[in-house]
């Protein structure tokens, strides 16, 4: 029986480019399918995860046989210093990253602590983006980017361009400047959104026609609103796969739920839930529905305390 929900499909085909995996970074894990069908609500998803920890205790998908320690300090807090915004506000310089060098973990609590921080505590290049944003947003030209990103073929935005509102949100939601990422607008008939890819180079891929339900906002279209979201999706994906180090603990916290795993969670919500404050859009990244579709092939059973980091109660209401 397929328990993929028929509804959502970015992750269900070309999913396997989403993280980028190298040989050396496999793990002899038992890819065993979950006994019951996926979950319709976020709520029946947390209950079951209560009911089956009540009864099993800590029981996990596959045996762990790599205990090797890390030969990178990836479990490290990120430095930063103590830095004055232009607002004359007090927040944190952080140290550039480093590629693969970072426990996935730490790079999404990063996140949360900016998240947390607010706007006017953003440094001054995450201020000048949040304001070149903002300009795009309230452009309501005809012509303008973001209003053609919402006609029907999205190739009316250019790859430059793109790269450019690539560039934007992730100074704004990672305050990061290094993340050297090409993009394409895929127009194969396949039925999916976008990927995160690095065959060759870091890349995000999108559907020209493709797009995800969503609600216009503003002067913002559905479509535009949709493809925003899954440029931030990706975005994530893009960020754990440039930073997070390939110790063992990648599998479980990036790669189950074929790249939804923990840190991509924790990441997600707090992308997802400060967009409001950020950039005064509501965009919904598609969580859930990330685990629906990616049911069958978990890793291992999150416990009560990992899902209370995805933080997908927000969800139930």
């Amino acid at each position: 029986m397929n328990n993929n929900p028929p509804s959502y499909s970015l992750e269900k085909k070309h999913n396997q480019s989403i993280m980028c995996r190298r040989l050396c970074d496999a793990y002899n894990l038992s890819m065993t399918s979950l006994d019951v069908d996926y979950p319709k609500t976020p709520q029946e998803y947390i209950d079951m995860i209560i009911d089956r920890h009540n009864k099993t205790r800590h029981q996990r998908f596959g045996t762990w046989i790599n205990n090797e320690k890390c030969r990178n300090p990836c479990d490290k807090a990120i430095r930063a210093v103590k830095h004055t915004n232009k607002l004359g506000n007090q927040t944190r310089k952080r140290d550039p990253l480093r590629s693969t060098s970072h426990h996935a973990i730490r790079l999404s609590d990063e996140i949360k602590a900016i998240m947390l921080e607010g706007p006017e505590f953003a440094n001054d290049e995450q201020l000048d983006a949040i304001a070149s944003f903002k300009e795009l947003v309230e452009d309501k030209a005809t012509g303008s980017l973001l209003r053609r990103l919402g006609w029907s073929d999205a190739r009316n935005v250019s790859r430059d361009q793109m790269k450019y509102l690539i560039k934007l949100l992730s100074a704004i939601f990672f305050r990061d400047y290094q993340m050297e990422l090409d993009f394409e607008w895929k127009t194969c008939n396949d039925d999916y959104f976008g990927r995160y890819t690095c065959d060759v180079h870091p890349k995000i891929e999108m559907s020209a026609f493709n797009y995800m339900d969503a609600s216009p906002h503003g002067n913002l279209s559905a479509r535009t609103m949709s493809r925003l979201s899954t440029l931030l999706h990706e975005l994530v994906h893009a960020y754990l796969g440039i930073y997070a180090c390939r110790c063992p603990s990648f599998v479980k916290d990036v790669e189950s739920l074929k790249g939804h795993g923990l840190a991509w969670q924790r990441l997600a919500s707090s992308v997802e839930h400060n967009a409001p404050r950020f950039i005064h859009l509501p965009l919904i990244l598609g969580r859930f529905t990330s685990i629906q579709a990616n049911w069958g092939v978990p890793l291992y059973w999150p416990t009560q305390q990992e899902v209370k980091e995805w933080d997908l109660e927000r969800m139930v209401t």
